[in-house]
């Protein structure tokens, strides 16, 4: 699928040709087909009623990548942190190394030929939360997702941070999974951080599954 047969409500097209060929599964195409249907959410749909998308969308802006400068983050809260710097998971900042047995962390895509069926990139867990555009929009241009894992009978004595901090002006789609299991218990916060000066575009979806 090239750029060219993308053509949408701009600044999105340009961010859909992050996803390489063998991303582009039907589900996306899906997902992709009915965002340009629908376009944005208007003032008329109720759960976005104050949330005023044509002004917000009304500039272009560039997909992120991974080149950051140097930055120093103060620790906030007493927790396992895990730290996003312009839509990435900067390993170097976070507490992988410190999450205790049963707390699985891991990229649903690079993971995606031993992860469970059901946990997958393009999986309904994401694509069916909502029937809204904006989930839709997450679906077909999410570069990566995270799988966060609790195993049976564990719980945590510390909350798990997310962390999402905005560096320079960029466009970002996010998506992160919690699984639950048997008996497991966990407290989250999450946190957006925008150190932008010219202002990002953020669509973040968090889930659950139980």
């Amino acid at each position: 699928m090239s750029l060219n047969t993308l053509e949408t409500h701009l600044p999105f097209s340009l961010n859909y040709a992050q996803a390489s060929a063998e991303e582009m599964s039907l589900e996306r195409q899906e997902a992709w087909g009915r965002y340009k249907n629908l376009g944005l959410p208007s003032h008329r749909l109720e759960s976005w009623r104050y949330t005023d998308f044509r002004s917000a969308c009304s500039n272009s802006f560039e997909p992120s990548d991974t080149i950051i400068d140097p930055i120093e983050l103060v620790r906030e809260h007493d927790s396992f942190r895990l730290v996003f710097i312009n839509g990435f998971l900067r390993h170097e900042l976070s507490d992988l190394n410190l999450m205790p047995d049963g707390v699985i962390i891991e990229s649903i895509y690079d993971n995606r030929n031993h992860l469970n069926q059901s946990v997958s990139l393009h999986s309904n867990v994401f694509s069916n939360l909502i029937t809204d555009s904006i989930v839709d929009l997450n679906t077909a241009l999410a570069v990566d997702s995270y799988l966060i894992k609790i195993e049976k009978n564990i719980h945590l004595t510390k909350p798990i941070e997310i962390l999402n901090v905005f560096s320079k002006k960029c466009s970002v789609f996010t998506r992160i999974l919690i699984e639950l299991s048997t008996n497991s218990r966990i407290k989250v916060i999450e946190t957006i951080k925008n150190n932008s000066s010219e202002g990002v575009q953020i669509n973040h979806v968090l889930s659950t599954k139980l």
